[in-house]
């Protein structure tokens, strides 16, 4: 089996910024605002990023579930719910989640 090089942070987040760009849309003006949080959490195979909270989301937009941005170590990105309001099930689900990129060799 052939695995993908690792990537590093800046290359994560890159990833991460385009798909949020895309996801949200004409919310965000990627001229004056960055769509990412500063504020990110590592795993030992996966990164989570977050929406920024500057940017103002009407709260029926996206079905109304607050979305993240999770993206492996080798580069596979997935659209997460965030759980940033509640730091323990936060952290379950980033070990969660770094698990399942690493079960599937993503």
């Amino acid at each position: 089996m052939v695995t993908k090089e690792e990537i590093g942070l800046e290359q994560a987040r890159g990833i991460a910024r385009e798909q949020a760009l895309l996801h949200l849309g004409d919310a965000v003006d990627n001229e004056c605002l960055d769509a990412l949080h500063t504020h990110y959490l590592e795993a030992k195979h996966c990164w989570f990023f977050f929406t920024n909270p500057a940017i103002a989301l009407d709260d029926n937009a996206h079905l109304g579930i607050k979305w993240a941005y999770a993206v492996s170590k080798h580069g596979t990105f997935s659209l997460i719910q965030d759980f940033s309001g509640d730091p323990e099930q936060l952290r379950a689900y980033l070990l969660t989640m770094s698990d399942y990129f690493a079960r599937k060799s993503l």
